[in-house]
């Protein structure tokens, strides 16, 4: 509000407008107006002295709004414009490359991520390894997806998503026990409705109807819509 009567009142720049439009990203709120004052310092900053991070910034803005291409030209734009944030730009874009679908974008922007491993916290690597995973899983190319979300869980094994990704590409890869016991461990960290989905999958696979059953309802009333309608092929009635 404060920010909101100062521009009111003739005090509108390129700072007031970048840390409005940083606000509104923080509240996600007003979003198309974040997009305005990220246009305003754009169109302002005519010495291209911080245009990079304005275009990261309304490449965010875009992204919330689920307007993937324009998020996609603007972290585009900011790899061109700022080196300082090639490596977060590319992560962001390799996000919302796979959101798009374009798979194999998206693992060009990790490999060239990967290939400053050198430079990459191993959090950070571990996190970089399970999306590339992720999108290998996409393209049907399970076993380099394994060889990576390995490397993943030899660096983080406390993270529920890695443990289910792995277990999904084990399903892929026809190795149903490996995927439940997977699970088992993602389980053990923390309730997750995809697990209780990805090793249902595994049990109906392995002839084990009760187990995966109970598992479908367990994800269902968890949330997890995809249940339903496998409940009602698979289960009939059973609850």
């Amino acid at each position: 509000d404060n920010l909101n009567k100062a521009i009111n009142k003739g005090l509108k720049n390129i700072n007031t407008c970048w840390y409005r439009g940083q606000v509104r990203i923080i509240l996600q709120t007003e979003l198309t107006d974040a997009i305005d004052d990220f246009n305003y310092c754009l169109k302002k900053d005519t010495n291209n002295a911080n245009k990079g991070n304005y275009y990261y910034l309304r490449g965010e803005t875009y992204e919330l709004l689920e307007k993937y291409n324009e998020a996609k030209s603007d972290y585009t734009s900011c790899i061109d414009q700022n080196q300082e944030k090639v490596s977060e730009s590319l992560f962001s874009r390799a996000l919302v490359n796979a959101k798009l679908g374009d798979y194999n974008a998206a693992v060009e922007d990790w490999d060239v991520i990967l290939s400053n491993m050198n430079k990459i916290e191993s959090k950070f690597r571990a996190v970089v390894y399970y999306n590339k995973a992720n999108c290998l899983l996409q393209t049907d190319k399970a076993n380099e997806a394994l060889e990576l979300i390995n490397k993943s869980l030899d660096i983080v094994t406390t993270d529920v998503k890695m443990w289910i990704l792995r277990a999904r590409i084990y399903i892929k890869l026809t190795q149903f026990d490996n995927a439940v016991k997977d699970i088992d461990k993602a389980l053990s960290i923390d309730e997750s409705t995809e697990a209780y989905y990805v090793r249902a999958m595994a049990c109906k696979e392995l002839g084990k109807r009760e187990s995966a059953c109970k598992d479908l309802n367990k994800a269902l009333s968890l949330g997890f819509k995809d249940a339903g309608q496998e409940m009602m092929h698979y289960c009939g009635n059973e609850k």
